[in-house]
């Protein structure tokens, strides 16, 4: 069996402390989306079928542009150096429920607009600013958890 000419529809996708950084895009990216051709093994992989992505304890300083992965549920970005959270779009993660940005560096919460979002993790963060409609494309939310806050401010102008 030639694994070469194999589709394979991925699930789960682990990819946890690979040092994976998208501003370097030598290093696992074009043009800022995760190039998983460089970290899988050279086979066609689908990702329409994966519901969980684990990116725990790379270098990501922004959230990653995740395409063709429209059963996309969770996907934990925990321990990394995200700053901006604003790519998250139920346009192209629309099942998304679950996100886990805990220990990152993230300091404003902009408008947040996943309708399928139940589940927004941010403890550990340096959050200074919430927009005044950070929560209102969060139809859906159920568990929203975040801690150490520093003043935070509702509008720029205080």
């Amino acid at each position: 069996m030639n694994f070469e000419d194999q589709k394979l529809s991925l699930k789960y996708l682990e990819l946890s402390e690979n040092f994976i950084d998208l501003d370097n895009e030598v290093n696992n990216t074009v043009n800022g989306t995760i190039d998983y051709a460089t970290l899988i093994p050279p086979f066609e992989i689908d990702l329409n079928e994966l519901t969980y992505l684990n990116l725990t304890l790379n270098k990501l300083g922004k959230f990653p542009i995740i395409k063709n992965a429209p059963k996309l549920s969770k996907l934990d970005l925990k321990k990394n150096m995200i700053k901006n959270i604003s790519g998250i779009s139920n346009y192209e993660l629309p099942e998304l429920k679950w996100v886990g940005f805990a220990e990152n560096g993230i300091t404003e919460l902009p408008e947040i607009n996943a309708n399928s979002l139940e589940t927004l993790i941010l403890n550990t963060n340096q959050l200074q600013y919430v927009s005044s409609t950070a929560f209102c494309g969060l139809k859906a939310i159920k568990v929203f958890i975040f801690n150490i806050v520093y003043y935070i401010s509702l509008d720029h102008s205080s």
